[in-house]
């Protein structure tokens, strides 16, 4: 039998019905929700201020993001970009138990996503007090510049700064640090110094034992192998 024109237009809107309960239905299994991904980076050292981007689905403008029991700081408001979903930028707290896994916990709207095992965050032993990894300006210095220092066991109770001239000799007296975030960066007030030119930067304890930094001596012409760090500073126009 030909279908008549009536019976075609009941079957369009039957079609249609199913079309839009279809497309209703994907709709409603495409919504991501909310789940926590990853942190990145994945460890820091246990003294925090780490800065760490946190990723998943479905973050509100009242996320919070927790390392172990602790707050994440200076958390941005969530931010959704394209083939990363949700995520959240903030700075990690230092750790209360030491190194180890701790796990990653954020909430959003009343609920709760964690990352756990080996997903989670890591934090690492200082190797040293007065680990130093950066500072800067170091060069184009003059009295009263501030520079800052970033590594771990950069403890303002027991870490000071000291100048030394290229022979290693120290220039003027030892220096307070400031901390900036916990032990893990501070700064300091570049001091005095009898003419510009190249300085060296080195840590030294309460005692005044150099904890960082010393002038290297020039590589010999032999083939022994020695590991040296020294943090130059230059003072007036960059050499």
């Amino acid at each position: 039998m030909v279908p008549t024109s009536a019976s075609l237009s009941g079957k369009t809107r039957t079609l249609r019905l199913l079309l839009s309960a279809a497309l209703l239905l994907g709709t409603s299994c495409s919504n991501t929700g909310f789940d926590a991904v990853a942190i990145r980076p994945i460890y820091g050292w246990v003294d925090g201020c780490t800065p760490v981007t946190v990723t998943g689905r479905g973050f509100g403008d009242d996320v919070e993001v927790y390392i172990g029991d602790q707050k994440v700081s200076s958390l941005t408001g969530a931010a959704e970009e394209i083939d990363k979903g949700f995520l959240v930028n903030g700075v990690v707290p230092p750790s209360l138990i030491g190194k180890g896994y701790q796990d990653v916990t954020v909430r959003t709207g009343g609920k709760e996503a964690v990352i756990t095992g080996s997903g989670a965050y890591y934090y690492v032993d200082c190797p040293a007090l007065g680990y130093l990894e950066s500072y800067g300006p170091a060069e184009g210095l003059t009295a009263g510049t501030s520079v800052s220092l970033g590594g771990c066991g950069l403890d303002a109770a027991a870490v000071k700064v000291r100048i030394l001239d290229s022979t290693g000799v120290a220039v003027g007296t030892d220096i307070a640090i400031t901390s900036s975030c916990g032990t893990a960066s501070a700064s300091f007030v570049a001091p005095s110094v009898p003419a510009d030119g190249q300085y060296y930067l080195s840590l030294v304890d309460a005692d005044g034992n150099t904890l960082a930094g010393t002038p290297c001596p020039p590589p010999d012409t032999g083939d022994t192998a020695y590991a040296c760090t020294d943090y130059k500073l230059v003072y007036g126009a960059a050499q």
